[in-house]
């Protein structure tokens, strides 16, 4: 249905054209490829044990787990080059011009990033999931130009070393899982879409009003208990 003629609809065309630049400004600096700012902090209830988390994961609601983690010492090729614009790996050098095949960008740019695999632990049990991008780098302590730097020249990153950081860290972390078939059989993989220091991270607990969207219902969103910062909120319909 093209532009249906509903109430609901029409207040968020309205809204929208209200705040045009903004959503231009957002679309230029691309904050949706960035997990770590758009979602919200998880309330303590959504974090999960990870011998809980399913095998497929509701799309719309991504499990949220807490351990720690460590780093695939066999990882090989722990970079690619990715487009600026939709991280698709792509058959281009770093910082290259070119036309996206996946995205259809025509300015974008080849860009390094990182990828490997890892493995969360908590009491329960131990998940292997995938990380890629701002959520390895973070983990290396590395941007993903000076991971692909160095192995180029040769070096390899020294893994077992940043295992021994991470092994008194705690992260929390949302993962999410796509189901595939591999050789002929059923197969689930989990990818990191965002982690953070667990030590650092706060977990949202107060509520305040917000009324910043055109909306029908009331809708409330979570305040840091701590300092009230309210710079991430979680938004739900009541």
């Amino acid at each position: 249905m093209i532009e249906p003629k509903i109430p609901r609809a029409e207040q968020l065309k309205n809204w929208a054209k209200e705040h045009c630049d903004t959503l231009n400004a957002l679309k230029r600096l691309r904050d949706y490829n960035n997990a770590t700012i758009n979602l919200a902090n998880p309330e303590k209830e959504e974090i999960s044990k990870i011998a809980t988390v399913p095998a497929l994961i509701n799309p719309a609601q991504p499990a949220w787990v807490k351990g720690k983690i460590s780093i695939n010492i066999d990882n090989k090729n722990t970079w690619y080059i990715g487009c600026s614009h939709c991280l698709k790996k792509v058959y281009a050098e770093s910082d290259e011009l070119f036309n996206c095949m996946h995205c259809v960008e025509k300015t974008a740019v080849g860009t390094p990033r990182c990828k490997m695999d890892v493995e969360i632990v908590d009491e329960t049990g131990h998940i292997v999931a995938s990380v890629f991008g701002l959520p390895a780098e973070t983990l290396l302590l590395r941007s993903s130009k000076q991971v692909m730097e160095l192995e180029q020249e040769g070096k390899n990153l020294p893994l077992s070393n940043i295992n021994n950081r991470l092994q008194d860290q705690e992260f929390i972390v949302q993962l999410r899982s796509q189901s595939f078939t591999q050789q002929g059989k059923p197969t689930t993989s989990y990818t990191i879409i965002s982690l953070h220091d667990a030590s650092l991270y706060a977990i949202t607990s107060k509520t305040i009003e917000h009324d910043t969207l055109p909306i029908q219902k009331k809708r409330i969103c979570t305040e840091d208990e701590d300092n009230g910062d309210v710079t991430q909120k979680r938004i739900k319909k009541i």
